[in-house]
């Protein structure tokens, strides 16, 4: 025998976030004009710090 289900409307949670913002950049070689005195290809390089607010 079929039994009639009850209708069970959609539920909607919304859920409120932060905006986050990124820096993005693009980086083109070029290797004629760039030249660092002393360069040893085996030295481990360090990017640095860099803080944004």
């Amino acid at each position: 025998m079929n039994k009639k289900h009850f209708y069970e409307p959609p539920k909607i949670e919304a859920i409120e976030l932060e905006n986050e913002l990124f820096f993005c950049t693009s980086v083109s070689p070029n290797p004629g004009g760039s030249n660092e005195k002393d360069y040893d290809p085996d030295e481990d390089i360090d990017g640095g710090e860099y803080e944004f607010e």
